[in-house]
């Protein structure tokens, strides 16, 4: 972690926080977003691409859990500026898949996010949580068909969050920040934009994020 403070998140990106549990222990997931803004920021549009986005997640994502994951609730956090902020919280009646959840609440499914930039450490993902007992194989990986599935509802899930408008929203980006590179905070640091998706064979842990 580089000395000093981190710096603010570009103006005009969104800091996504998925939410919700599994076993009944909470789980948190961040992403976040880039919003292009045709007139003044509004608390309603930001409202509704948030309903969109959660709603997507719930379509997509949601449906490759097992049936102990509940959720979610989508925090929502738009830079609007330096100091300010719009900030929306939505939820959606998530409906997981119908097999049992694995018992080792850490175990989670790992989405390795992909971009346009080749750099070493800090490469975006996803620790999605709740995989079905059925979709593990010789006790620590991720089966090829739910690897498959997985991917095909990461990448629709990036389809329907890119195809989102409001308003004075005319497009959304998903994405991440970079904040630093080689040991150093970036200023300003930036946005950088999810143009695939892939799943690793290896089960992954939520380590510290269990009981966010």
């Amino acid at each position: 972690m580089p000395i000093g403070h981190r710096p603010a998140p570009p103006t005009d990106t969104c800091r996504l926080a998925f939410s919700g549990t599994n076993w009944g222990l909470p789980w948190t997931c961040v992403l976040w977003a880039q919003l292009t803004n045709v007139g003044a920021r509004q608390q309603a549009d930001l409202d509704s691409i948030v309903q969109t986005i959660a709603n997507a997640w719930g379509t997509n994502l949601a449906v490759q859990a097992g049936t102990q994951y509940a959720g979610n609730t989508l925090t929502a956090e738009w830079i609007t500026g330096a100091g300010s902020q719009l900030n929306s919280v939505m939820t959606h009646a998530d409906v997981p898949s119908a097999a049992v959840s694995s018992p080792d609440v850490a175990t989670c499914v790992v989405i390795d996010w992909i971009t346009g930039q080749r750099y070493r450490g800090g490469h975006p993902r996803t620790y999605f949580p709740s995989i079905a007992t059925t979709s593990i194989q010789n006790g620590s990986q991720v089966t090829a068909a739910q690897r498959t599935a997985t991917v095909a509802a990461a990448l629709a899930f990036r389809t329907a969050v890119n195809a989102a408008t409001h308003g004075n929203i005319s497009t959304v980006t998903l994405g991440t920040v970079r904040f630093q590179s080689a040991g150093a905070w970036l200023s300003p640091p930036t946005f950088v934009a999810y143009n695939g998706a892939k799943v690793r064979t290896i089960l992954g842990t939520q380590r510290r994020r269990l009981g966010a």
